[in-house]
C-alpha cells in the first residue's frame, strides 16, 4: 500500500508483435516457450517495409528530442494490419532497461541505430543476435544477401562507426520504400517538457 506504482495500459493487438510474426506465434502463447524455435527470417519486401516504418517512427521521436529511445526490439513493435507501431519507449522515462541493452550499450552515441541493426538481423535471420556486432558466421544465417549488406553498413562500414538513423534511412535498401506513414503523423500537441527530456537523457 505504501509503494508508488506505475501502470501503463495499451490496446490489445491481436496480431501481436514483430517477434510474433518472426517466430510464427500469437500473443496468447506462453512467452517462456513460444520464441524457442528458430525460424528462417522474413521475406525481403517485409524486411524493407517493416524496417522503413520503424526507422520513420524512431526519426519522429528523435525530432521530438526523445533521444536516445533505447528500447528498439521486436517485442516492442506491435502489428496493426500492414503497419507496425513502436511501443515501449515510455520505459526509458521509467528507467526500465531492455535485455538488448547489455549488447548495445557500447554504442551509446548511436544506440538506437545499433538496436535497429539487431532488429534487422532478427527480421532477416529468424533469430536474435547474441553479440554486439554480427560475425561472418552470423551473417551467413541471414536469409537474403541484401539484408546482409545492410547489416554490414550498420555494423562494419568503412568509417568504423555506427551510422545515424538518418543515414540508415538514406541507404538504398530503405530509401525507396514508400510507407505513407508520415502523412498521418504530426508533431502538433506532442511535446516533452524539460523534466521528461532529462529522464530520457539519463536513462
Amino acid at each position: 500500500p505504501d509503494k508508488r506504482l506505475v501502470v501503463i495500459m495499451e490496446p490489445f493487438c491481436q496480431r501481436g508483435s514483430l517477434k510474433d510474426l518472426i517466430y510464427h506465434t500469437t500473443p496468447s502463447m506462453s512467452w517462456s516457450t513460444k520464441y524457442s524455435v528458430r525460424r528462417s527470417g522474413l521475406r525481403l519486401n517485409q524486411v524493407q517495409s517493416l524496417g522503413r516504418q520503424v526507422l520513420e517512427a524512431i526519426s519522429f521521436l528523435h525530432n521530438l528530442d526523445f533521444c536516445p529511445i533505447g528500447q528498439i526490439q521486436s517485442g516492442n513493435i506491435y502489428l496493426e494490419g500492414s503497419r507496425c507501431k513502436l511501443s515501449g519507449f515510455d520505459n526509458s522515462i521509467l528507467g526500465y532497461k531492455p535485455r538488448i541493452q547489455r549488447l548495445t550499450r557500447q554504442f551509446q552515441t548511436n544506440i538506437d541505430s545499433a538496436q535497429f541493426g539487431h532488429l534487422i538481423y532478427e527480421l532477416g535471420s529468424g533469430r536474435e543476435l547474441t553479440v554486439p556486432r554480427p560475425s561472418d558466421n552470423d551473417l551467413s544465417l541471414v536469409r537474403n544477401t541484401q539484408v546482409s549488406e545492410v547489416l554490414k553498413f550498420i555494423f562494419w562500414n568503412e568509417n568504423g562507426d555506427i551510422p545515424t538513423i538518418a543515414e540508415i534511412m538514406d541507404h538504398p535498401f530503405f530509401s525507396g520504400v514508400n510507407t505513407s506513414q508520415k502523412d498521418h503523423w504530426s508533431h502538433d500537441g506532442v511535446k516533452l517538457d524539460q523534466d521528461m527530456k532529462f529522464l530520457v537523457e539519463i536513462s
